[in-house]
């Protein structure tokens, strides 16, 4: 696995980690609820095709709405 990769899940493992402390929170559920998994499974996705893996820092810097 190169240097891209292990920053991409890493990424997508503390987004993971935001949305449930969020749903917990919030939804006042153990489990994330149906509204939050699809929040994950969003956020991966677009995680997964970020061009600027290599250089990015914080999404608020990001050219990609």
């Amino acid at each position: 696995m190169n240097k891209i990769e292990k920053k991409r899940i890493k990424e997508q493992e503390t987004i993971e980690k935001m949305i449930h402390i969020y749903c917990k929170k919030n939804h006042h559920t153990k489990e994330l609820c149906s509204e939050c998994k699809e929040l994950v499974n969003y956020a991966k996705a677009r995680s997964q095709r970020c061009p600027f893996m290599a250089e990015k820092t914080f999404y608020a810097h990001c050219k990609v709405s």
